[in-house]
């Protein structure tokens, strides 16, 4: 993961921890398996246990949740926010798409027959046809 994406990453977090207006939205469109490293990965997770139980999302409840190791990464999450949060979930999960397309690509090129590559290829057509739908979906909204 480059630099850019973890930052993205780690923004969105903060954001969250922070409080946004946009919170239950951003919710809707993330999992664990939006974020790429695992710490990032961890905070969502307790993020989310603490929304789904209704519980206060501040740098201490998450900590709380995570243990008290966790409290300078959290605190150092809070840094990085932004007011256009969903802008930001929109671009992290467009990246997560184009890694898993190039994880597609990179199967069929390393198929050792053509069975394996028809079925790989279906799997990167999946992935595209996910995608035009999500935009149909959205810019019908």
């Amino acid at each position: 993961m480059d630099d850019n994406a973890q930052m993205m990453q780690y923004t969105v977090l903060g954001t969250l921890i922070r409080g946004t207006d946009k919170f239950g939205e951003a919710m809707t469109q993330l999992s664990a398996d939006s974020f790429d490293d695992m710490l990032a990965r961890d905070v969502f997770v307790a993020v989310r246990d603490l929304f789904t139980a209704g519980a206060p999302i501040d740098e201490l409840t998450v900590a709380q949740k995570m243990g008290p190791d966790a409290l300078d990464f959290i605190k150092a999450l809070k840094q990085h926010h932004t007011d256009d949060v969903l802008y930001y979930i929109g671009v992290m999960l467009d990246n997560q798409r184009l890694r898993h397309i190039k994880d597609a690509a990179f199967a069929i090129q390393n198929s050792d027959s053509l069975e394996t590559a028809a079925k790989e290829t279906d799997a990167l057509n999946g992935l595209f046809v996910q995608r035009r739908s999500r935009e149909r979906l959205s810019a019908s909204d």
